[in-house]
């Protein structure tokens, strides 16, 4: 009886590590992508999108394990950028991104290999492509 006991008891410990290590791993991870494939948002991007409402986001971001990201604007932009540096936290098809005002935003994502949109509430879309 002490043997099953014990057994139980490590099968249980071993099932909470393992679901800690993965909810750890998915903390900075896409879910899906519309390649079916699970990918890390870690690294550096270059914004593509030129569109007039994307003037508010930086030109690069970088996103690193510890949950934090920094940005570089480009100095020409009209405006400050809604992105400077901070906290994000991704969830399946969003990421919540703390802003410039400290505000916590959550934007739809689509991602592929090389890229990654952000649509903001407003509507707009913003796309960044991996360095």
């Amino acid at each position: 009886m002490h043997y099953t006991h014990f057994s139980r008891l490590w099968q249980l410990a071993t099932l909470l590590f393992l679901l800690s290590a993965v909810s750890i791993d998915c903390r900075n991870r896409l879910a899906s992508t519309d390649l079916g494939t699970t990918m890390t948002l870690q690294g550096r991007w270059k914004k593509i999108t030129m569109s007039a409402c994307s003037q508010a986001y930086p030109a690069l971001i970088e996103f690193k394990a510890n949950g934090l990201y920094s940005a570089e604007s480009d100095p020409k932009a009209p405006v400050h950028p809604v992105w400077d540096v901070g906290t994000f936290a991704v969830e399946p098809g969003q990421v919540q991104l703390s802003t410039s005002n400290d505000a916590v935003i959550t934007y739809k994502t689509a991602q592929t290999r090389k890229q990654i949109s952000f649509q903001a509430p407003d509507g707009c879309t913003i796309t960044y492509e991996k360095l």
